[in-house]
């Protein structure tokens, strides 16, 4: 059995689907709070980033022609990405001072 190259790809995608939910939301975050909206509120911060890990799970589903994956990890690894970040943002203030 040989598979085609849009196969490969669509497996590729959506096994690296927690890498890209855990890497992209921050990226999100980060593109929203500098260029659409420098104001936003830090309160919706913590929300908007597991609907972003849901958003962009179901725009990779549609890509790799996979189904959608698990709603509860989409929201886990979309959240993970933002606590990884502050995790990092924290050790620089406090180690780094």
């Amino acid at each position: 059995m040989t598979l085609a190259y849009p196969d490969i790809l669509s497996s590729l995608l959506a096994a690296a689907t927690p890498f890209v939910l855990t890497l992209g939301v921050p990226a999100l975050i980060y593109f929203v709070k500098t260029k659409v909206w420098p104001k936003v509120p830090t309160v919706l911060l913590p929300i908007a980033a597991p609907i972003l890990g849901l958003l962009l799970d179901y725009g990779m589903g549609l890509f790799s022609a996979a189904p959608v994956g698990n709603l509860y990890l989409a929201a886990f690894f979309g959240a993970l990405g933002v606590w990884l970040r502050e995790v990092v943002d924290q050790l620089k203030k406090s180690v780094f001072v």
